[in-house]
């Protein structure tokens, strides 16, 4: 009499981590990735947790670029400039920034983490007051905390995107969003990017700058400058921010 044999059954170990980064990829917390449908198939028994989504992957199928699994906050001024006292503050911290009026140039920008250091590092030392106050929306990035998604006291390496980083997520948006859509059936604080969706007035800040006294910000599709010392753009729901992050 023949012996009965059943094959193994499938568990997450099976395909836990692909030979390549994709976009729409699960970051890990512990620096690994994983599907995004294995993921949420296998959560809570793989033991991990969601840092973020790929959204953009280099030539080495390595590398690339992350984003929150929610904003970092919203209705936040870029710099708070024309609050009393603060001129003196906000002048040289742009000033440690390029500076471009070129759409097209400013499109090439996907330094952002250099700019949000350059940014972190001017507030705290030329004005009496601190980051948090002098530059709130970048803040909020910078310490953006994707262990408790909220914003937190400690740089985990999150950072506000440049204007190229922020098309980058554009042109990805669609793996992008149905990643965040699964993620959030496991953990309802876990939202869409907001202004990729079909809110016409909604759009996030980046750390580009046109001029002095404008930043460069992008919405579903489109793009342009705006006063960085308002977030109440055409009446709208007002300017959000979502941190990135490189690996």
């Amino acid at each position: 009499m023949g012996v009965m044999v059943t094959e193994p059954e499938m568990t997450w170990k099976d395909d836990l981590i692909p030979p390549t980064v994709n976009i729409g990829d699960v970051m890990c917390t512990d620096g690994t990735t994983m599907n995004v449908d294995t993921f949420v198939k296998y959560y809570p028994e793989h033991g991990k947790f969601p840092m973020g989504v790929v959204f953009f992957v280099d030539n080495t199928g390595l590398h690339g670029l992350v984003v929150a699994l929610r904003d970092a906050c919203e209705r936040q001024v870029w710099s708070k400039w024309n609050t009393w006292g603060n001129y003196s503050t906000h002048k040289p911290m742009v000033k440690s920034l390029t500076i471009t009026t070129n759409a097209i140039t400013a499109m090439s920008d996907i330094n952002g983490f250099g700019n949000t250091q350059k940014i972190k590092q001017t507030a705290e030392i030329v004005g009496p007051r601190d980051f948090s106050y002098n530059a709130p929306a970048i803040y909020a990035c910078f310490y953006y905390n994707h262990n408790t998604l909220s914003v937190g006291t400690d740089s985990l390496g999150w950072y506000m995107p440049a204007l190229g980083e922020l098309n980058m997520l554009w042109m990805n948006r669609k793996e992008s969003c149905i990643s965040l859509k699964k993620l959030s059936t496991i953990n309802s604080a876990i939202t869409q990017l907001s202004s990729y969706g079909s809110y016409a007035y909604t759009a996030y800040l980046s750390s580009t700058l046109y001029d002095d006294w404008n930043m460069w910000f992008f919405g579903s599709g489109y793009y342009r400058q705006y006063h960085v010392y308002d977030n109440n753009f055409m009446g709208g729901p007002g300017f959000l921010t979502r941190a990135i992050y490189k690996f």
